[in-house]
């Protein structure tokens, strides 16, 4: 819905939530219904006709970037937010415990990660005291960390400490309470290991002096509710007199308890959709707007029931979903679009050819000069990020620019194994001649230098147990040693041998952050080479932020954290599913992504793949945790813990599908990739595909298994032509192009092969021979390199402050988007951190009434050293 306040036409629904005064307000807003220009026009109207400042309205978000949505949005239409306070959850809780440290305690404690979490089970495992529900030698024992690690922050969204879940299991043990059946006793005795755990990491974390998101809330509950720290919500509520909640399904039992402790005469306003509830892993809960309503009897209910987003077919296809959920309440919703565009299901005859299919399909839109699409509108939807890497790589593989949100490049890019071979050479110089080789060949030291130097390092290490002997060849590349007579590009060679032992020097003594800075962007181009902007570039900067973070985070758990530490530390990260942003704001962009990562977004074309059995729904499995209905302090739910599961599944669908502007496919598998039949999603089945007025279904196989019939490469001939074209494709997104060309000549060799049994027919100067083309050189002439449109970027009037407060800061944070991840909006980085310490010392040292009128060296180095915080960034301050 795309209006402006001097031209806006509100429906009679959209009306009466914007304009509602009098009582507690809960708006029930469907997907497109145009919830954020309602909460938009909601805050322009109390502040203009509701009676209430600026200054008094609290608006409360989910996320960081939308905060900074709804703040521009206003800023947009004229309205100064600089008073107000709109804030995400965990930014704005963060703020209160800062400014009220004398009750948390809270000193300089460091933000860390749900993945520093996992790694740091994963390390203590064996001192976890498992009983026999959990077998620590299986290599799914990552699963399990990753399920107990999750199920504790469920426990903690719910306000349950480790005392209180472990008293439930001893009255479950003693029978003070009873079991009611045979499963759940094995679910108390899964509760035992998790309590266990649970238990060591609060004490890990206080220890550490370290806090997790979850500290965050549960710290300010607890102070927003001890009856010593009243004085405390009185000058909230003083200052706060109207309290609006956005994307309210997203928020679990601890962040709705705390809102409620804010709220003044029932003046709150609560924004979401129970059908778009899919964060129960975080603690969410459809119930919450259950809890709403008993907890503010004397509410106003309005529901927003017009998607001014989404063709008919696709609302009225997606409501027919929900409707499969009998415990759903109904809601009427329909499509303010005329449009007479189906959904395309399409049932794909493998895995491979929902690859291709959804490949071809973005290459013909791209390509069609009448529709102007761009890849920004086009978004391809999964249920695991996992499940579109192919399809990501595909893509990349056409020049087609993609957001891919997922793990599985973070240590796999050009720049990250570059890095680490360095870090691998430091932690051990002796033993590393693959870092070495990889090195050698990055700097363009030829295959038979290499080779050479290998060999003789080969002979130096026989029947020798003390390393591969490849750094120490480099040490005597200047000896009059006959071997080394035969190596050339000695001086390339022995420059690169300099640059790794100043490495190596360097790092004894030096602190891991600091070694990173060192290779990173001392002594190597690593950084500085992909920091022109480009999309390619953009991913590979997200990447080596990413590192960075990382090492921080170790540092933060482990002050003296080693290499090898740090190089452990990312080999067992990456045992788990983590997620994280690589390329994510990036502009011209597919968005390649799991569902999740696609909410509150929209699209002009939507494919949501893998509507499969095992994909979506996923298999149900008793390794997630849940809280148990005698401890549990919010609503219980209605149905059982597997019928809960099965419904949110089913709602990730529906936001999927609800993306969508224009047109949505739908495509899964009709073949499992050993070649068996598979049907469609047990979601799929019930909608009638055939026969469903909203579906135009068909089937697709690409060219090679339509003609061929196979679903799988089962023959050898098969097995090396799927290596070899994934080689190539693997050499063309590295730039290898040499070695492209040596891929093309193998697949070449296979193809007459396979039509002659022999490669006898094969001439590679005739397959090598081509027509002169000048195409790309007049592109090139004519074209710039695609870089980042600056002009295109929108800056905030508080965006402009903070470029007045510091330029730098502002090209840091606003033009590089060098700056934290939004899921930490307040942690420092290491150039922001010298930023902000250097103001702060600067702006005292102006300040003639601070200092105690002291202004020297002596006196601001004092200073420097009280605010200067070791781990924050590379340097020690007395360097």
């Amino acid at each position: 819905m795309d209006f402006k306040n001097n031209d806006l036409e509100l429906t009679d629904n959209q009306r009466k939530a914007v304009e509602h005064l009098g009582s507690p307000l809960l708006v029930e807003a469907g997907p497109g219904s145009g919830k954020t220009e309602v909460v938009i026009e909601r805050v322009k109207f109390l502040t203009d006709k509701g009676g209430f400042d600026p200054s008094e309205i609290l608006c409360i978000t989910f996320t960081v970037k939308a905060a900074e949505e709804m703040r521009n949005r206003l800023e947009e239409d004229g309205i100064d937010t600089s008073q107000m306070t709109i804030m995400n959850y965990h930014a704005f809780y963060h703020e209160l415990l800062e400014k009220n440290k004398s009750y948390t305690g809270l000193g300089n404690s460091k933000i860390i990660s749900r993945a520093t979490l996992l790694v740091w089970a994963l390390e203590n495992i064996d001192s976890f005291k498992f009983n026999d529900e959990i077998d620590i030698s299986q290599n799914s024992i990552s699963l399990e960390i990753e399920a107990i690690i999750d199920g504790i922050s469920t426990f903690r969204d719910s306000l349950l400490s480790p005392e209180e879940l472990q008293q439930y299991i001893d009255k479950k043990k003693s029978g003070t309470l009873s079991y009611r059946d045979a499963d759940e006793v094995i679910y108390v005795k899964r509760l035992e290991n998790l309590a266990e755990v649970y238990k060591k990491c609060e004490e890990f974390k206080k220890r550490q002096d370290v806090m997790d998101f979850d500290d965050i809330i549960g710290l300010t509950y607890l102070m927003l509710t001890d009856p010593t720290t009243k004085h405390i919500v009185e000058g909230l509520k003083k200052i706060y007199k109207y309290v609006l909640i956005d994307e309210f399904q997203d928020n679990n039992f601890a962040q709705f308890e705390i809102a409620k402790h804010l709220v003044t005469d029932g003046n709150i306003t609560a924004v979401g959709d129970s059908d778009q509830s899919i964060y129960r892993f975080q603690g969410a809960y459809p119930e919450i707007f259950e809890d709403f309503n008993k907890s503010f009897p004397d509410r106003t209910e309005i529901l927003l029931d017009v998607n001014f987003r989404s063709p008919p077919s696709v609302v009225e296809l997606s409501t027919e979903l929900l409707q499969q959920d009998p415990s759903r309440k109904p809601k009427e919703l329909k499509s303010h679009k005329t449009s007479s565009e189906k959904v395309h299901v399409i049932g794909c005859n493998v895995r491979h050819d929902q690859t291709d299919y959804v490949k071809q399909n973005i290459q013909n839109l791209l390509g069609d000069k009448k529709l102007k699409v761009s890849p920004r509108d086009i978004a391809v939807l999964s249920r695991k990020q996992v499940h579109g890497k192919d399809i990501a790589e595909g893509l990349t593989a056409l020049g087609i620019p993609v957001n891919y949100v997922g793990k599985s490049n973070t240590y796999s890019s050009p720049s990250a194994r570059t890095l680490f071979a360095y870090l691998r050479i430091v932690a051990e110089p002796s033993h590393s001649g693959i870092q070495i080789t990889k090195i050698l060949r990055d700097h363009g030291i030829t295959e038979i230098n290499i080779s050479k130097i290998n060999r003789e390092a080969n002979s130096r290490a026989y029947e020798k147990t003390d390393g591969d002997y490849v750094y120490d060849v480099l040490s005597d590349l200047a000896s009059s040693d006959p071997h080394m007579s035969e190596i050339t590009q000695k001086d390339q060679i022995t420059e690169l041998y300099k640059k790794i032992k100043s490495i190596i020097e360097f790092s004894n003594g030096n602190n891991l952050t600091r070694i990173l800075f060192h290779i990173g962007r001392v002594e190597t181009d690593i950084f500085a080479s992909v920091f022109t902007d480009s999309f390619e570039n953009y991913v590979e900067r997200s990447v080596l932020l990413d590192i960075e973070t990382n090492a921080s985070e170790l540092e933060y758990i482990k002050p003296n954290a080693t290499i090898k530490d740090f190089l452990s530390y990312i080999e067992k990260l990456e045992n788990f599913d983590v997620e994280t942003d690589q390329g994510v704001g990036y502009d011209n962009s597919v968005q390649v992504s799991t569902i999740h990562q696609s909410k509150g977004k929209q699209f002009d074309y939507v494919f949501v793949i893998d509507v499969s059995p095992r994909r979506m729904p996923m298999n149900y499995t008793e390794k997630s945790y849940y809280v148990p209905r005698e401890i549990s302090k919010g609503l219980i739910p209605v149905e059982d813990s597997k019928a809960y599961f099965i419904n949110e599944e089913r709602r990730l669908l529906y936001v999927a599908m609800t993306r969508t502007k224009t047109k949505l496919h739908v495509t899964y598998p009709t073949h499992s990739d050993g070649g068996r039949n598979s049907s469609p999603s047990k979601f799929l089945e019930p909608l009638k595909l055939e026969e469903n007025p909203n579906i135009d279904f068909s089937r697709f196989a690409s060219a090679f298994t339509a003609t061929t019939g196979t679903t799988t490469a089962t023959s050898p001939v098969d097995l090396l032509k799927k290596e070899k074209r994934e080689l190539a494709i693997r050499n063309i997104q590295e730039g290898n192009y040499k070695s492209v060309l040596d891929n093309l000549i193998e697949l070449e060799k296979i193809s007459v092969y396979e039509k002659t049994q022999s490669t006898e027919g094969h001439d590679t100067e005739k397959f090598l021979k081509t027509e002169s083309n000048d195409t790309i050189d007049k592109q090139l002439a004519e074209s710039a390199i695609p870089t980042i449109n600056v002009t295109s970027l929108r800056y905030s009037n508080t965006a402009f402050s903070n470029y007045e407060y510091c330029p730098l800061a502002f090209k840091f944070g606003r033009v590089w988007n060098a700056q934290p991840s939004t899921s930490d909006p307040f942690a420092k980085t290491n150039h922001m951190y010298l930023g902000n310490v250097f103001h702060s010392v600067v702006q005292r040292a102006a300040d003639p009434n601070d200092l105690d009128g002291k202004h020297d060296h002596a006196k601001l180095v004092e200073v420097l050293e009280d605010e200067w915080d070791t781990r924050q960034f590379l340097y020690s301050p007395k360097k």
